[in-house]
């Protein structure tokens, strides 16, 4: 990589990095927490069997899984790996509302690596729900909804057709490689923001884009 090329990286970081403390919130105490309910989504969800596994059994809730799980409009979602390796979306009202489960047969992970998590963010200004999943410095595995399927989830029938096929491009800026970590988080003016590490462990650099809710690029 070039001296520019690589300060261009740098100057797409710290131009957001004035967003991080709207971002950042004091944890609670286990005394200021109450359980409302208890519910499993999939009872078959993926674990990678014991005798072939690269860091970890589990693929499904891991620490640097950032976020499998968001709520929005009164809805609750929820992404993750399901018994047959597809990935799944689950969606539900609240408070104590069924999952419905939708699952991506057209695409099936094939490493035995717990990197290689799910993540959803949902995008406030146009109802967009965006999932990226599969990465342990690989090329970008991501999907995105219809515009305003979020918004207005009644009016929705839960089901695979709201998405896109899974595409290795954001937008305009083209094609992304060597990812991991994936994150998605909601932006204070609407939009919603992707980080990742771009690169290898001890080697990477970290990257933040933004999705533009008005023009959904």
């Amino acid at each position: 990589m070039t001296a520019g090329a690589r300060r261009n990286k740098l100057a797409s970081v710290l131009r957001w990095s004035r967003l991080l403390p709207f971002l950042l919130c004091a944890p609670l105490s286990a005394a200021e927490l109450n359980v409302l309910q208890d519910t499993t989504v999939d009872a078959s969800a993926l674990n990678f069997a014991a005798a072939d596994v690269n860091f970890g059994q589990n693929v499904n809730g891991r620490t640097h899984q950032r976020f499998p799980i968001s709520t929005f409009r009164g809805y609750q979602y929820i992404t993750y790996y399901d018994s047959n390796r597809n990935v799944a979306l689950g969606r539900r009202k609240l408070p104590t509302g069924n999952w419905e489960i939708i699952r991506f047969a057209d695409y099936t992970i094939t490493n035995n690596d717990s990197h290689n998590t799910a993540t959803l963010g949902i995008c406030a200004l146009d109802g967009t729900i965006h999932l990226a999943f599969d990465h342990h410095k690989d090329p970008l595995h991501y999907r995105v909804s219809s515009i305003g399927v979020a918004s207005n989830p009644e009016s929705v029938a839960w089901s695979t057709s709201l998405f896109s096929s899974v595409t290795d491009t954001l937008g305009p800026l083209g094609a992304i490689k060597d990812l991991t970590y994936p994150t998605f988080v909601p932006a204070p003016n609407g939009n919603l923001l992707f980080y990742y590490r771009n690169g290898g462990s001890g080697s990477g650099d970290g990257i933040i884009y933004e999705y533009d809710g008005s023009t959904h690029n």
